[in-house]
């Protein structure tokens, strides 16, 4: 028996893992930003965690042998997000990271993506291959498993795909959806997850999870018409641009536009295994042919909608915003923060002035000293040399809640630095919020990375 902790634990992914490996004898700690709509075995222990907040995550790993990283920040986690995807998931799989090798986890196993070889990556590919170079920058040894298009009842690529053969009589059918992929039954990535939280010894490797046979995603969407019994037209049109795509995909399946967009990237190309790096599934153990997983996953449909396709629901009005910016060469990102509280105000010049009294830094407006603009606490007991960590803690533009809070954090390869606010609520009015002091950090944060790169 082993002590793990799932994150993602309410998803389509996780919710299979934590019955099978709570079937298969194991002590599971399932982390969830929200458990509403989801059900566990009564052995599971369920912990809420912000997977944002690196106390948090240190915490629920703390004793476990294995932690599995299901995550990715595809969709909004806040009322206002200000950044791309790739640097939310650098910032998330950097905290499981470091939290891991802080609480002597064994082992981590990571639920990837196919990455091909010799090719241009698209930005989401990019993104996933990033996830994977933090997660090995640490000591924790790293299971990366690599899995095409996974297809199975409550899956979002799966309900895309039904959606639109339901949908559409006749489909015109972009470049995108002829190129080949190997797709995956969920109970095979399933399998493979499991074999490696039981493996004897960790090790650092990567594995592809395939399925037996490669399909365009027009001849998956063909399968499904004849599990369906509806007559189908695809023709095949190569001039329809894939931004378009991703629009009417979105507007016929109803599925969130930040969903839709990786999947079109991911096929542009052809996403095939390396027949070296294929996960080795003990001997007798076979992999699922897709037809059977369709056939299946149209008799277990279930009419509710995925959590992936779900809008989050939050209680207040928070923001999260992260600006890669570039990191003169031999600096920390201590040397970073340093700089930011010298160069802000220079660059306001009469109207911001910077006054520091030991570990609380406070911005104010120069006619308005008494009433300080914001007021920030510095946390040296959470932060390091490559990530100062201040919580917001007051002032006219302050945070109403108690977890707002900046950070500067550098890349594992001090190439660039993340300018990160997380959990901040807006003391003024949302709409005021968004069209002035949001508009103006990002101005601010564009203005401080043209600075930081004159003195590289």
């Amino acid at each position: 028996m082993k002590k793990i902790a799932i994150t993602g634990a309410t998803g389509f992914i996780g919710q299979r893992l934590v019955k099978e490996l709570s079937r298969r004898g194991h002590a599971l700690t399932a982390l969830t930003r929200s458990s509403a709509g989801a059900t566990f075995p009564p052995e599971v222990t369920v912990k809420s965690c912000d997977l944002y907040s690196l106390k948090q995550i240190e915490q629920a790993v703390e004793g476990c042998d294995v932690a599995i990283y299901l995550v990715h920040s595809m969709l909004p986690t806040a009322s206002l997000d200000q950044g791309s995807f790739a640097d939310f998931d650098y910032i998330l799989a950097d905290n499981f990271a470091r939290a891991c090798a802080s609480a002597n986890v064994k082992q981590i196993v990571y639920l990837g993506g196919i990455i091909p070889s010799g090719e241009h990556l698209s930005a989401h590919l990019a993104s996933r291959q990033e996830v994977e170079n933090i997660l090995n920058s640490y000591p924790t040894p790293v299971k990366v498993l690599r899995a095409p298009m996974i297809l199975g009842d409550g899956g979002s690529s799966f309900q895309i795909m039904t959606k639109l053969v339901r949908r559409l009589p006749t489909m015109l059918c972009p470049t995108w959806t002829q190129s080949k992929s190997e797709p995956v039954a969920v109970n095979d990535v399933i399998e493979a997850i499991a074999l490696c939280c039981e493996a004897e010894t960790p090790a650092s490797k990567t594995y592809d999870i395939v399925g037996p046979h490669s399909f365009s995603y027009m001849e998956l969407m063909k399968l499904a018409a004849q599990e369906m019994g509806l007559k189908r037209r695809f023709i095949a049109i190569p001039y329809i641009p894939v931004e378009l795509s991703r629009l009417w995909v979105t507007l016929i399946t109803g599925a969130p536009y930040e969903l839709v967009q990786p999947l079109t990237q991911s096929l542009t190309s052809d996403m095939l295994s390396d027949p070296d790096r294929r996960f080795p599934f003990p001997e007798g153990y076979v992999r699922r042919p897709i037809a059977d997983v369709i056939q299946e996953s149209m008799r277990l449909e279930k009419r509710t909608v995925p959590r992936a396709f779900q809008k989050m629901q939050l209680r207040r009005k928070t923001v999260r915003s992260i600006q890669r910016l570039p990191l003169p060469r031999g600096w920390s990102a201590q040397d970073v923060a340093e700089y930011y509280m010298e160069w802000l105000p220079k660059y306001f010049r009469v109207f911001i002035s910077v006054n520091r009294k030991g570990d609380t830094v406070e911005f104010l407006l120069l006619r308005l000293k008494r009433m300080p603009l914001l007021i920030l606490k510095f946390s040296p007991e959470r932060s390091t040399k490559n990530r100062p960590l201040f919580y917001v803690i007051g002032g006219l533009l302050g945070s109403r809640g108690e977890k707002g809070r900046l950070e500067f954090r550098a890349s594992y390869d001090q190439t660039f630095v993340l300018a990160a606010i997380h959990s901040f609520e807006p003391k003024l009015p949302w709409v005021v919020y968004r069209l002035t002091q949001a508009v103006a950090h990002q101005h601010v944060m564009h203005a401080f990375g043209r600075a930081l790169r004159t003195r590289s």
